[in-house]
C-alpha cells in the first residue's frame, strides 16, 4: 500500500494503538498531526505486517506456515502497540513496535515474560527480579514501561541512517510519551544488539548476575536482554533523538482509529 502523508517532507508515520481509547498518550501531551481514518490505520497495519513477513520468511525466522494467506505475521500484541512506520517512495521500507505499559505492571504481564529465558530454572528468577527492579524505577520517577521491538528493515537499508533512525525513534517515542525505563530483546543477528548497545541499552541484570544471551526458537536466533531509560541515551545520538522527538509530537502523522483529544502531559 502507497500512503501519503499530511506532511511531504516526513518518512515516518505512527500507528497509534488500536486499544486506548480516544487518549494517544501515557503522559505526554498529544501528538498535533492526528488522523482519525481507522480504515487507513487497519490498512498500514496489515501492510506493516506483510512487510514484516516477507523479511522474517526470507531470513528463515518463521516458516510460511505461521504466515496468514496474504503472507502477514501477525502478532497479539500489534493491536495494542505503537508502531513506526519508515516509507521510501509511499511503501514501507522499516518498522518498529513500541508496546508502553503502566508502571504499576507486574513483570508476568509483560512481553519478556513470554521469552524462552522466562521459562528457564536457571535463571527464570533474575529475570523476574530484574524485571521488577526496573518496574520500581519506572514508578519512582512517574514514568511509563517500555518494550520496543520488531525492528525489521528492507535489506538495501541496513547499516545505513535510515536503520539508525528507525532504531533511535523507540528512544524518541518514549520521551513524547512522557518518559520510560523499559526492556527489549535484540537479536545478534544483522547487529541489532551492538546498534542498540551504542545507543545506549545496556545488559539487564540483577545484583552481580547479568542475563547471558539465549536461543529462542521460535525465531531460530540468538537474543539479548538489554534495558534502556529514555533519560540515558548516548551523548552523540541525544540531538537526533530530540529532533525525531520534535518531528513526532508536531509534524508526523498519527494514524488513530478514534478522535483523539488533546491532553496536557501530568508526567514531567
Amino acid at each position: 500500500m502507497a500512503f501519503q502523508t499530511a506532511a511531504p517532507a516526513s518518512d515516518l508515520v505512527l500507528l497509534a494503538p488500536g486499544r486506548t481509547g480516544a487518549s494517544l498518550s501515557v503522559h505526554g501531551p498529544a501528538f498535533a498531526n492526528v488522523i482519525s481514518d481507522w480504515r487507513a490505520r487497519h490498512q498500514l497495519l496489515e501492510s506493516m505486517q506483510r512487510f514484516r513477513g516477507a523479511i522474517a520468511l526470507e531470513e528463515g525466522a518463521v516458516s510460511a506456515s505461521k504466515l496468514s494467506p496474504d503472507g502477514r505475521h501477525e502478532m497479539p500484541v500489534d493491536h495494542g502497540s505503537w508502531h513506526l512506520l519508515l516509507l521510501k517512495e509511499g511503501r514501507i521500507a522499516g518498522c518498529m513496535r513500541y508496546a508502553a505499559h503502566a508502571a504499576s505492571s507486574r513483570a508476568t504481564d509483560l512481553l519478556i515474560w513470554h521469552s524462552t529465558l522466562a521459562r528457564s530454572r536457571e535463571w527464570s528468577f533474575s529475570l523476574r527480579a530484574a524485571i521488577e527492579k526496573e518496574l520500581a524505577g519506572a514508578r519512582r520517577r512517574n514514568f511509563h514501561f517500555g518494550e520496543p521491538g520488531g525492528w525489521v528493515i528492507a535489506p538495501e537499508l541496513r547499516g545505513s541512517m535510515d536503520a539508525v533512525k528507525l532504531a533511535l525513534g523507540g528512544f524518541a517515542l518514549a520521551q513524547v510519551l512522557g518518559g520510560a525505563v523499559g526492556v527489549c530483546t535484540a537479536t545478534r543477528k544483522n547487529h541489532s544488539a551492538a546498534i542498540l548497545k551504542r545507543l545506549g541499552g545496556r545488559p539487564l541484570g540483577f545484583g552481580k548476575a547479568t542475563l547471558p544471551p539465549y536461543y529462542e526458537p521460535q525465531y531460530g536466533c540468538e537474543i539479548e536482554i538489554l534495558k534502556f531509560d529514555s533519560d540515558t541515551i548516548a551523548a552523540q545520538y541525544r540531538g537526533a533523538v530530540q529532533a525525531l522527538s520534535d518531528q513526532f509530537s508536531q509534524k508526523v502523522p498519527v494514524m488513530a482509529g478514534v478522535p483523539a483529544a488533546r491532553t496536557a502531559g501530568s508526567g514531567r
